[in-house]
């Protein structure tokens, strides 16, 4: 049987309760469940949906895909659904020919729809960028993609030194949350300077600065646990 056909048939059988599983899909290569995963979604789509690959990207959603029992297929390829705001992410698979999604694109246009600049100069009413838009697959990639923008815009003038300073400063969360560096350093790291030392390239890290750092943040932390808790003796007694 044609491996499209056959995808097709175990996919209706899903759709009408007849499967519970795909048996015979998804076991070739790595390039064959992308391959699998786009005729499955490529049927749903236009033959259940009667959608263009355009209409797909502006209209389709997590209701609609639970609905075309579709959600099965994710783990196929190894996407994780949470967070996905932009399904070109998978559509890309579907229609390769018509659809393309750029990491880097994605990152700054929310960034500019967060900001109020290019096309979204006179949109209305205040945007935040979602945190589940930092939960997918990309997240880490996005949130380096983020900040590296804002220090080629916002701090080209800064040296690595500067920079480690800079993401050290115990009032830096102002300053974090007017760039919009503050969602994915809340959903991600545990702190500004983790942020930053992931997200710089890696022939430019400041490695003695940052464990240095880190260490004498924990013997900060550890001292004052213990003054907390000799206080707390000396109350006692």
């Amino acid at each position: 049987m044609d491996i499209e056909l056959c995808n097709i048939f175990e996919y209706e059988g899903m759709l009408l309760g007849r499967d519970a599983r795909y048996k015979l899909s998804f076991t070739g290569s790595e390039k064959d469940k992308y391959t699998e995963f786009g005729n499955i979604w490529r049927y749903a789509i236009t033959h259940l949906l009667k959608w263009t690959p355009q209409t797909a990207v502006q209209f389709l959603n997590a209701e609609i895909i639970r609905g075309l029992k579709l959600e099965p297929t994710y783990k196929k390829i190894g996407v994780n659904p949470k967070g996905i705001t932009d399904y070109r992410i998978v559509l890309q698979y579907v229609f390769p020919n018509d659809i393309h999604y750029s990491v880097k694109d994605d990152v700054l246009r929310e960034y500019r729809r967060a900001t109020k600049q290019g096309e979204f100069a006179n949109a209305k009413g205040d945007y935040r960028i979602p945190k589940n838009f930092f939960t997918d697959d990309y997240g880490i990639e996005k949130a380096a993609i983020l900040l590296n923008y804002i220090i080629d815009n916002y701090m080209s003038d800064y040296s690595i030194d500067e920079l480690y300073q800079h993401f050290s400063k115990r009032n830096i969360g102002k300053w974090l949350k007017e760039k919009k560096l503050d969602v994915p350093l809340n959903v991600i790291y545990g702190s500004p300077l983790e942020y930053l030392h992931s997200a710089l390239p890696v022939a430019k890290r400041d490695n003695f600065f940052y464990y240095n750092k880190k260490l004498a943040d924990e013997c900060d932390r550890i001292i004052a646990e213990m003054e907390t808790e000799e206080q707390e003796g000396e109350q006692e007694d």
